[in-house]
C-alpha cells in the first residue's frame, strides 16, 4: 500500500493544475504567507487544506486558465490561528467558487476570513472562530446566517457588528428562510444585502449597523425573493458622510418595516 504524505508549501505562489490523486498526499499544508491557485474541482483531490496560522496572510483563488465555475468538497482547516491570521478567498472577477467542505479553526482565536472578487457559495455550516468580511466587489452566497442554528460565517457572534464587514461587497441569502440577529459593519465601498432564497429573510436585530472609514456610503437592499423580507437594524451615518439606503431589484422589503435612519436631518425608509 502506498504511503500518503502531507505536502507543505511555505510561501510564494503555487498553481495546482489538473486533477490530483489523493493517495499521494493526505493533505496540503500552507506554512508561510502563500497564494494557492486551483485549476478545477479536483485540484486538491480529496485531501484537506491546512493553513498554519500565525501572523500571515494566505490566499486561495483560481488560476488564470481555470474553469469559470469550480466546486470544492475539501475542508479548509485553520490551525494555530491568531488575531493576525488572514485567510483570503477570491476566485476572481467573473468566476465562481462553491465551498462544500467545512471551514474550521479548531485551535484558532480571532483572525479574519476575507471573501473577495468573484462569487463564493457556501451552503453548509462553518465552525471557524474569526471575523468575516466581503470586499473587492465580491459576492458571498450563504444558506445560513444565524449562529444559533449554524452559520456559514462561523461561530463569531452574529449580533456583534465587528464580526462581519461589507466594503464593496454583497451578501446574498440563498436559504429556505430564516430569522436572525445578524449585525454588520459598512465600509465606504458600500454594502448590498440580497434576499434570493426560497424562503424569506428576516434580519431582526434591533442594533445599529456600524460604519468604518470616512465618507459617504450606500446600503442596498435587493434580491429576487418576493416575500415580506425584513430589516430591523438601525442605520447611522458614518464619519464625514451620509449613509444612503437604496431598494433595488424585484424583491420585496415592505414599507411597513422601515429602515430607521439615525440622522439629525430628514429621515427615510425603504419601500417596495
Amino acid at each position: 500500500m502506498a504511503t500518503a504524505y502531507m505536502t507543505t508549501f511555505a510561501g510564494g505562489t503555487v498553481n495546482l493544475l489538473g486533477n490530483n490523486n489523493s493517495t499521494v498526499y493526505s493533505g496540503i499544508r500552507l506554512n508561510g504567507s502563500t497564494t494557492l491557485n486551483l485549476a478545477g474541482d479536483e485540484s486538491l483531490g480529496t485531501a484537506d487544506l491546512y493553513v498554519q496560522g500565525g501572523t500571515r496572510t494566505y490566499n486561495l483563488g483560481l488560476t488564470t486558465g481555470s474553469s469559470s465555475a469550480v466546486t470544492l468538497a475539501n475542508n479548509l482547516i485553520i490551525t494555530n490561528g491568531t488575531t493576525t491570521t488572514v485567510m483570503n478567498i477570491a476566485p476572481g472577477d467573473g468566476k465562481s467558487l462553491a465551498l462544500n467542505g467545512l471551514i474550521s479553526s479548531p485551535s484558532a482565536s480571532g483572525g479574519l476570513v476575507s471573501f473577495g472578487a468573484g462569487t463564493i457559495s457556501i451552503t453548509g455550516t462553518n465552525s471557524y472562530n474569526a471575523k468575516s468580511q466581503i470586499v473587492g466587489g465580491g459576492k458571498l452566497e450563504v444558506a445560513k446566517l444565524a449562529t444559533t442554528t449554524g452559520s456559514a460565517l462561523g461561530t463569531a457572534g452574529e449580533g456583534t457588528a465587528a464580526n462581519l464587514t461589507l466594503d464593496n461587497g454583497t451578501l446574498s441569502y440563498i436559504g429556505s428562510g430564516e430569522t436572525n440577529s445578524r449585525n454588520f459593519t459598512i465600509g465606504t465601498g458600500g454594502a448590498r444585502i440580497e434576499a434570493n432564497g426560497t424562503g424569506l429573510l428576516r434580519m431582526n436585530s434591533t442594533g445599529t449597523v456600524a460604519t468604518s472609514g470616512d465618507g459617504a456610503r450606500t446600503l442596498t437592499l435587493a434580491g429576487a425573493n418576493t416575500a415580506n423580507n425584513s430589516f430591523y437594524l438601525k442605520v447611522a451615518d458614518g464619519a464625514g458622510g451620509v449613509t444612503t439606503v437604496v431598494k433595488n431589484g424585484t424583491g420585496v422589503w415592505p414599507l411597513w418595516v422601515p429602515v430607521r435612519l439615525i440622522r439629525a436631518g430628514p429621515r427615510s425608509g425603504v419601500g417596495h
